[in-house]
């Protein structure tokens, strides 16, 4: 398990997978997936983003919504049907550095707003 969350890390910090052990995605199987994966854990994000306070749990689950939206836009940068296309990789990549940059409460309230903003941007232009 300490492999695969240090493989996690490394892709929020915008490390690569490298291509001999994760095959590209497959824009057409499984980027609806991701998309309904990061959907989710926005709409958590913003949930939480209601509450006054969060508890130390709510606050772990806010980091983790927020990782796993920063390394799915990572993933999703290098997507063959959309190679080449610099608003694509531009617009996944502000989504990757507005989600990795909550790392607590604070960064949280400040960054959700951002976050929103990179998926209604991208949403314009390819949804």
């Amino acid at each position: 398990m300490k492999k695969g969350v240090a493989e996690l890390e490394r892709i929020v910090a915008g490390g690569k997978v490298a291509e001999e052990e994760r095959p590209p995605i497959d824009g057409d199987k499984e980027l609806p997936l991701l998309m309904k994966r990061m959907q989710r854990a926005f709409k958590r994000l913003k949930a939480a983003g209601d509450k006054t306070k969060l508890t130390g749990t709510q606050q772990q689950a806010v980091i983790d919504e927020a990782t796993l939206i920063s390394a799915i836009a990572n993933s999703i940068q290098t997507i063959d049907a959309f190679a080449g296309d610099d608003e694509w990789t531009t617009g996944a990549m502000q989504l990757q550095l507005a989600s990795s940059a909550i790392r607590d409460a604070k960064t949280f309230k400040q960054q959700v707003v951002v976050v929103g903003r990179s998926c209604s941007a991208c949403h314009e232009s390819y949804r």
